[in-house]
């Protein structure tokens, strides 16, 4: 699978030993991804903490670019490379 963009619910997110995380799952398709833990990039990981915060807190989607494929070697997660919050 290539780097494809998703729209996705935010289920879960925060900080651990190995960075900032987020769980998401994909919405408005029939055969989306599960809930799946994603690594946040390291560049802006506060700023995607802070649209994955908001997104949970107003209950509004995102958008999230990421490669299902490839995984971030300490955690075992894809990384996501760029979320948006979607408005109502």
């Amino acid at each position: 699978m290539a780097v494809g963009w998703y729209q996705c619910k935010v289920l879960r997110t925060g900080c651990g030993d190995f960075g900032f995380f987020a769980d998401i799952v994909e919405v408005g398709v029939a055969n989306g991804f599960a809930s799946r833990w994603a690594t946040l990039l390291e560049s802006c990981k506060r700023e995607q903490l802070a649209v994955a915060l908001a997104a949970m807190t107003n209950g509004l989607n995102v958008n999230v670019m990421i490669d299902l494929a490839v995984s971030d070697p300490r955690t075992g997660f894809s990384v996501v490379q760029r979320l948006y919050a979607i408005g109502r």
